[in-house]
């Protein structure tokens, strides 16, 4: 947050420059901060004056003793200009603000520089509300407000959540607290599963990434090698809230889940994309989603996602589900009708062969043109690509790709060129990283 050299006017006290918002009492809350910051869409920036550019949260000694993961943000005033000293020596020290930075002691410590603008305000506002958003991860914060948002506002309490794919636990923690903030009581007591194996060979290429977002994350202490897999469980269980009774996690592989059968309302899945994983998922848990549940897949917008590309394409084809939002590289979907057995049965006919998968990658980008940037689309084109290769198409790869090069000309968009550089990098065939 932005210190002015010369202390403003406070509010009420004279006329604030255009553009300009001022804090001046000791004793303002963060529900009045965060009011003010999101009711004034005009605010471009914001100046705190010396008495107001410290905070103390008023912790217990034995809340102090706790993970750092565990403590909630929510309950501070924020009070006295304290020095760069007083921050190093004092355990209930929160932070400050000088030179336009925001610092949490700790061993979750982070520091963030901090714009005059009203989104960089925000960003900050977002950082102390939801603590989700400061965990290690490859989902992105925008996907995971998405889950924390899906799970707080559009769920109606008929059935539980489910995440197959859960990493470190940013996506689990989102959806946590979505679900528990939630108004409706059936919502806030519905369970949550999370299913994932937590581990990997040691020296896979997904074991270079666990290593480096536990390490980023300050948990890399928390890693553990065991008979050459490289294990991340307890990872995972510092950055979500273990004391949730309605918390279930499956240590296991998704061959090996097993499932009892309950109404499901909300299904994330972050998975490898192949359609071995997928079917077992959609066999599973498919005929227990409930008419109007969410499902949030991952990593949809990616150029190895060719399978999972082509499991929308049908499912919105047969009218089992519509997708109404992406958010990064994630696409959301609602059920339209439950799905039956006969439904799985028909969707396996239509996935089996390369022709199929092709057909489906196709319909997906039919059903979605409406809610995709050419960005995207172009993204979901270069999946196509990557699947013809390796079934052995290359003529109509090369196709493929010359009008994806042609659809680009003119773009300067580093990302795009990126991903296509990737697949011929690996040449079309994608790394194994388990």
């Amino acid at each position: 947050m932005v210190r002015s050299d010369v202390a403003p006017p406070a509010i009420g006290a004279g006329s604030a420059p255009c553009g300009a918002f001022f804090l001046s009492s000791s004793e303002t809350t963060p529900s009045a901060l965060f009011a003010a910051l999101e009711s004034n869409l005009g605010i471009l920036r914001m100046t705190l004056t010396p008495d107001v550019c410290n905070c103390r949260e008023k912790w217990s000694p034995q809340e102090l003793q706790a993970p750092h993961s565990s403590r909630q943000h929510s309950d501070f005033r924020l009070s006295r200009v304290w020095s760069t000293a007083d921050a190093c020596t004092d355990p209930t020290f929160l932070g400050y603000h000088p030179q336009s930075r925001i610092i949490v002691p700790g061993t979750r410590a982070y520091a963030m520089p901090c714009g005059g603008s009203l989104a960089s305000l925000l960003k900050v506002v977002r950082h102390f509300r939801h603590p989700f958003l400061r965990l290690p991860g490859m989902v992105s914060h925008e996907e995971r407000m998405d889950l924390y948002l899906a799970a707080r506002h559009e769920l109606a309490g008929h059935g539980a959540a489910i995440e197959f794919g859960a990493f470190l636990g940013a996506s689990t923690a989102a959806i946590q607290a979505g679900l528990r903030k939630n108004t409706k009581p059936a919502v806030r007591d519905a369970a949550l599963h999370v299913v994932d194996c937590f581990k990997t060979p040691i020296n896979s290429a997904f074991a270079a990434h666990v290593r480096q977002f536990a390490l980023s994350g300050h948990i890399d202490d928390l890693l553990s090698e065991d008979s050459g897999w490289l294990c991340f469980y307890d990872a995972f269980t510092a950055n979500v809230r273990t004391d949730d009774p309605k918390l279930f996690v499956h240590q296991c592989f998704v061959q090996d889940f097993r499932w009892t059968s309950v109404p499901v309302e909300l299904l994330h899945i972050d998975l490898p994309k192949d359609w071995a994983q997928a079917s077992i998922i959609v066999g599973t848990i498919f005929p227990d989603l409930v008419r109007g549940a969410r499902i949030i897949l991952q990593d949809f917008a990616y150029q190895w996602s060719a399978e999972l590309i082509a499991l929308v394409g049908h499912l919105c084809k047969m009218g089992q589900m519509m997708p109404y939002r992406v958010r990064a590289t994630t696409l959301s979907c609602i059920l339209d009708s439950p799905v039956s057995m006969q439904s799985i049965q028909e969707l396996q006919e239509r996935m089996s062969g390369a022709s199929g998968v092709i057909a489906g990658i196709d319909l997906a980008r039919d059903y979605c043109r409406g809610i995709t940037t050419t960005k995207e689309d172009l993204i979901l084109r270069m999946a196509k690509a990557q699947y013809l290769k390796a079934c052995a198409r290359s003529s109509e790869c090369n196709q493929e790709i010359a009008e994806i090069l042609d659809a680009m000309t003119g773009r300067d968009d580093f990302e795009l060129r990126g991903r296509l550089a990737e697949l011929f990098h690996y040449d079309f065939v994608l790394p194994i990283s388990t």
